[in-house]
């Protein structure tokens, strides 16, 4: 995107941006407390993901924390519609293949 907004079409855009920060993808160790603390900023007290949810999060995600967060919302809104407390890993397959990431490398 940097490279993109480099072009000078695009120089009104540039000038407003103010700050940039390049953010590199997650680890697979650093997707699973990155995910908790995000659902404990809206208000989830306790872990409702587990280990091996996050692992397919992290591998449709690629680590990138937009996507991440984008997976977790998806599993939340799909645990939430089938009124159950955890999500686990069928829960986390549904919600990549909502996102249609299945397949994705």
């Amino acid at each position: 995107m940097r490279h993109t907004l480099a072009l000078r079409p695009l120089e009104a855009i540039r000038q407003w941006v103010t700050v940039a920060c390049h953010l590199p993808p997650l680890t697979a160790a650093e997707a699973g407390p990155y995910v908790t603390h995000q659902l404990q900023q809206v208000g989830m007290a306790r872990p409702i993901v587990t280990d091996a949810a996050l692992q397919t999060g992290w591998d449709g995600s690629h680590g990138i924390p937009r996507r991440l967060n984008t997976w977790a919302r998806a599993c939340v809104m799909a645990a939430y519609g089938g009124q159950l407390t955890l999500v686990e890993d069928t829960v986390a397959a549904t919600a990549a293949t909502e996102l249609q990431w299945a397949g994705a490398v």
